[in-house]
């Protein structure tokens, strides 16, 4: 059977993932690690992408790049074009209105776009995944995840440079959406209705996604995105580390940028071991000076550390609830994605600020995206028209949501049929309750606030069974029909909507 792949290239890391006999798994590197960090390193022998770059980082820091997707979601702003290039460790200059990556090589310049880059981290990712069907004549059918804010141009740049590292791209599907998908959340039950938070918080961002569920099709409802994420976190456990060997020896390794350095990145892997681990052993030969740092670091320790930042990581959480019009009862499900959402204290804040919701972290949260994306793509099967030239379609949907009320007035209760932005051509149905009445149905249809139709079914018979039919024609009206079904006598009415193109 074919094996369809899922590809996420995050900041800090990347992952790939495979489906195969329905069964979705994620594929480790030559290393044996299920995550690569997505760093690109350029010497006279070779491009080293991942550990292999991660590794020598330090010594061939002007050379590297990490972060590429920074460059890729520039504004065009000069505010934040400072703001990439003091955080790059890769000199970055703009030649022809571009952004380029400027490394030297045998004392010759040379100069690297993102989407470049990106190309060099999707063919390691190709090597991966050809490792694992042991054939180079694989069709290497793929579904690529992008951030939710990235425009079409944006969108199709990836979908190129993964297609020129010779995968064969099916669709470009948003996080968020890879994230439900992972789960499978609105696909085994069509007429499954839920409300749904992402949270995803990587090596250097945070995005919370609020998400509406309806009919195996997803809704995103408000969004926010936030430049930080578990680097702060690491910070904090390198300044520890840094604090207890200053106690031990007497010197301080903050004074060497070389020192703390080595120390960032033992604080970094000795996160992700807190992740699973109640303990976990550091040890940075010749840290400073020498002296070598060896200690031992309890989770509870880290805890303690990392809980002064939780309201910058947990604010955003509120924030996204209020600009759905939402309040934290209203969320069904919670997806935690990205590496540093593994945190096992991060995930219990997370549930504590939304008690009634199921937090979802059965799959490694830096690996579901990925999943997600390999689920897709055993979906699809087969690649787009040949002649689409986009893989973002703007589908016509409607501005307000549609909502009914039933019953009477002593005893009634609201539903919301489609939530705004719901494509066209779409389809709900819904048992009507007949409230103390039972020969009477009422059936109240309100866009946002405002009443649109009115419907009522009489002389029913006893033990009457109704049901509501809604359908969202192509031409932007709303068909509603309310049905008794033993008798079949039904009544129906025409609505038009606001169309958004």
């Amino acid at each position: 059977m074919s094996a369809y792949f899922g590809l996420h290239v995050g900041r800090t890391n990347s992952c790939v993932a495979v489906c195969k006999d329905s069964k979705s798994d994620v594929v480790a590197n030559d290393a044996g690690d299920r995550v690569t960090p997505s760093i690109v390193s350029f010497s006279p022998e070779e491009i080293a992408v991942g550990l292999p770059a991660k590794q020598g980082l330090f010594r061939n820091m002007s050379n590297s790049v990490v972060k590429c997707k920074e460059l890729l979601c520039w504004n065009g702003e000069e505010e934040e074009l400072t703001k990439l290039q003091s955080t790059s460790v890769c000199p970055v200059i703009i030649k022809n209105k571009k952004l380029l990556y400027e490394v030297e090589v045998d004392e010759k310049k040379k100069f690297f776009s993102p989407e470049d880059i990106l190309v060099h981290i999707y063919k390691k990712l190709y090597d991966i995944a050809i490792h694992h069907s042991n054939a180079v004549d694989e069709s290497m059918k793929a579904v690529v995840s992008v951030p939710l804010s990235f425009t079409s141009e944006q969108r199709q740049a990836v979908w190129k440079a993964a297609e020129k590292a010779r995968f064969n791209i099916l669709q470009v599907i948003s996080e968020p959406a890879a994230s439900l998908l992972a789960y499978g959340i609105g696909q085994a039950n069509k007429h499954e209705t839920l409300c749904c938070l992402v949270y995803r918080c990587g090596g250097a961002t945070l995005d919370v996604s609020v998400v509406n569920v309806r009919g195996g099709m997803y809704t995103v409802v408000s969004s926010l995105h936030r430049k930080q994420g578990g680097d702060k976190f690491t910070a904090l456990v390198a300044n520890y580390l840094a604090d207890e060997f200053q106690n031990k020896w007497k010197l301080d390794p903050r004074e060497s940028k070389r020192s703390m350095f080595k120390l960032m990145g033992a604080a970094e892997e000795c996160k992700h071991v807190l992740s699973t681990l109640n303990t976990a052993h550091c040890f940075v030969e010749s840290l400073h000076e020498g002296v070598d740092l060896s200690a031992n670091v309890s989770r509870a320790r880290i805890d303690m550390l990392i809980t002064q930042l939780f309201p910058e990581y947990i604010g955003p959480i509120s924030e996204a609830l209020a600009q759905a019009g939402l309040t934290a009862s209203d969320v069904h499900k919670v997806i935690v994605c990205g590496g540093t959402a593994k945190m096992p204290r991060l995930q219990q804040a997370i549930q504590e600020a939304l008690p009634n919701s199921e937090l979802l972290s059965n799959l490694t949260a830096d690996e579901v995206i990925a999943v997600g994306c390999s689920n897709q793509a055993a979906v699809i099967g087969e690649p787009w028209d040949t002649i689409c030239q986009h893989k973002q379609v703007a589908v016509p949907s409607i501005s307000k949501g549609i909502s009914v009320r039933c019953g009477d007035e002593d005893e009634s209760q609201t539903t919301m049929v489609f939530s705004a932005q719901t494509p066209l051509s779409s389809r709900f149905s819904l048992p009507v309750p007949l409230g103390k009445k039972h020969n009477v149905a009422n059936l109240d249809v309100f866009e946002e606030t405002e009443l649109v139709a009115k419907l009522t079914l009489k002389n029913l018979p006893e033990a009457p069974s109704v049901a509501a039919n809604f359908h969202l024609s192509s031409d932007g009206s709303l068909h509603v029909t309310l049905t008794e079904k033993i008798t079949g006598v039904t009544t129906a009415a025409t609505i038009g909507t606001t169309i958004v193109a």
